[in-house]
């Protein structure tokens, strides 16, 4: 009797290893909302023109890439100017971890808006790399793409 006891350990060992804690189903779940939150800050910045907001949150190094060319801070700066965005949403975020400083966040947003006077409506895939410095989370990088 005692034998089959031991033979069961190591099954139990596996399985209870194998099952997520609710702890970190309550962490991946707050890092998602904090993350989530972040992104719809960022998009609300942008809408609303808030430059100095962007700059605060946007590494000096920040970096995008788009159909219309690799571009900087001070280009995307310059960029936002000429948007008018009327409403958007952010949908289907997904956070990937790198390390414990840089995070991947993927998204869809449906944007309903204009860019230098040509519509630019329509739903983007899009993905920001956010790192963090210290307590703060910077935007490192970000990209999107018009879905088909």
């Amino acid at each position: 009797m005692r034998r089959a006891s031991w033979l069961c350990l190591p099954v139990v060992a596996m399985v209870a290893l194998t099952i997520p804690s609710a702890a970190t189903a309550q962490a991946k779940g707050d890092e998602l909302t904090k993350f989530r939150n972040r992104e719809t800050a960022v998009w609300e910045s942008v809408k609303n023109k808030e430059v100095e907001s962007i700059r605060k949150v946007f590494q000096k190094d920040y970096v995008a890439v788009y159909d219309r060319g690799i571009l900087g801070l001070s280009e995307e700066i310059d960029g936002i100017s000429k948007l008018t965005i009327r409403d958007y949403r952010v949908t289907d975020v997904n956070v990937r971890n790198l390390d414990p400083s840089t995070v991947i966040v993927t998204s869809k947003v449906v944007v309903d808006g204009d860019a230098n006077g040509q519509s630019m409506s329509g739903t983007y895939n899009a993905m920001t790399v956010w790192q963090r410095s210290g307590n703060q989370w910077y935007v490192a990088a970000h990209t999107e793409i018009k879905a088909m």
